[in-house]
């Protein structure tokens, strides 16, 4: 749902990771923008979530691994009713990832996370 995001610490003292998360726009205008968020699939500690993007055939994506060890997270674009080669760029890192004909997987850090825009390319 979108939301203030809150922030429950003292913003002088954060670090510059923290200051960067907080005000990455990419990351913002998921919360700000995007639409009709669902859970796509839960397979035992993996998760995954996508929401719309107006006026846009894009997706975001959001991969979750509620476990104590690494996990790799995966979605197959067929799933999601994707017939084409997708561009992914990873959206706290500010960096495309790469261009993938019918899946993609990232490996997740323990109780960690990583959001992702997906971009089906032209034909």
């Amino acid at each position: 749902a979108q939301s203030p995001l809150m922030m429950g610490g003292d913003m002088p003292d954060n670090s510059p990771f923290v200051e960067q998360l907080l005000t990455n726009a990419e990351v913002l205008a998921v919360n700000q923008q995007s639409y009709g968020a669902k859970q796509f699939y839960r397979k035992d500690d993996k998760v995954v979530w996508i929401s719309r993007i107006p006026q846009s055939n894009d997706l975001y994506m959001a991969f979750f691994n509620l476990n104590d060890h690494r996990k790799t997270v995966d979605v197959n674009f067929q799933e999601l009713g994707i017939k084409k080669e997708c561009k992914i760029r990873s959206l706290w890192d500010k960096k495309d990832v790469g261009n993938f004909k019918k899946s993609f997987s990232a490996e997740i850090n323990p109780h960690g996370a990583a959001i992702y825009r997906i971009s089906p390319k032209s034909l």
